[in-house]
């Protein structure tokens, strides 16, 4: 288990009791070590973001999705709509398997950017510069 302040990332094999006052993010277990894993600051601070930006009923995007630990967030807490991308046909596998356990809908798409859509809050905790450019240009 891993504490994220108002959030907890738990392996969908752990049985132990999820907490209440937390909001609760299962994960699978990963074969291709996806980024996205929770352990690194980064995520903790985009949670907390997510969190600030009250995305209840709003329409999210999560580029870059990895693992999709961000869309699972942004689904449990009642975003209306949420578009999930990212490159790595891996990472989308993953994040799939992790919708599923986490009984949230998400489009998820194998892309850099939604094709369209308007979105009252984009997200982005992306790791690699220069993948970045080159999928922008």
């Amino acid at each position: 288990m891993v504490d994220l302040g108002d959030f907890v990332l738990m392996g969908n094999w752990d049985i132990s009791p999820e907490p209440i006052d937390k909001v609760v993010i299962r994960l699978v277990p990963n074969p291709w070590c996806v980024y996205g894993q929770g352990y690194k600051q980064d995520t903790r601070d985009m949670l907390t973001a997510l969190k600030l930006a009250e995305p209840n009923q709003k329409r999210v995007c999560d580029i870059g999705t990895g693992n999709g630990i961000l869309a699972i967030a942004a689904a449990k807490l009642g975003a209306s709509k949420i578009v999930a991308t990212d490159l790595s046909r891996e990472a989308i596998e993953v994040a799939r398997a992790n919708l599923t356990t986490n009984g949230v809908e998400v489009d998820l798409r194998l892309s850099s950017f939604p094709d369209a859509g308007d979105f009252d809050l984009v997200m982005a905790n992306l790791f690699d510069d220069d993948a970045l450019e080159q999928n922008i240009a």
